[in-house]
């Protein structure tokens, strides 16, 4: 009995190393499965947003799919879009405003606090994404700009 209780023991000592990495290696292809969906997701997103409405953003923002992306990402990401979907509806309530609302950047108001919530939940996506090893996109260039 004792040689019984030995050999199991034995027998689970030996088998930890290759149990314990079978997690790690599943984290390894779920990490790499997340990055590729937050930069996917980042790609979508990266839209020249001077030659866009507000709404036209939020709509275009609103329409990326989740995929695979990581809840804590995902959940970031959709506080982003409201707080374009915030600005929009500001911009479209105060009269007078240019079709893409340029007026209201930096503006006081309802405007304003969303252009303000615009950057800081951007910060937060950015910040998750770097988390997961993600690379994020250059900014869109608008050739017919440059000198």
């Amino acid at each position: 009995m004792r040689v019984l209780s030995l050999a199991a023991l034995a027998l689970m000592v030996l088998t930890a190393p290759a149990i314990a990495q079978a997690p790690s290696d599943d984290i390894v292809v779920h990490g790499a499965a997340a990055r590729q969906e937050i930069e996917r997701i980042l790609r979508e997103d990266n839209l020249n947003t001077d030659r866009m409405t507000p709404r036209e953003v939020a709509d275009t923002m609103a329409a990326i799919a989740r995929g695979r992306a990581p809840e804590d990402f995902w959940s970031a990401y959709q506080t982003h879009v409201q707080a374009w979907q915030r600005y929009a509806e500001a911009v479209e309530q105060t009269p007078g405003q240019g079709p893409q609302g340029e007026s209201t950047f930096g503006a006081e108001g309802a405007a304003g606090e969303a252009q303000t919530a615009i950057q800081t939940t951007f910060a937060e996506v950015e910040r998750i994404a770097l988390r997961y090893g993600a690379r994020l996109p250059a900014a869109p260039v608008d050739v017919r700009n440059i000198a």
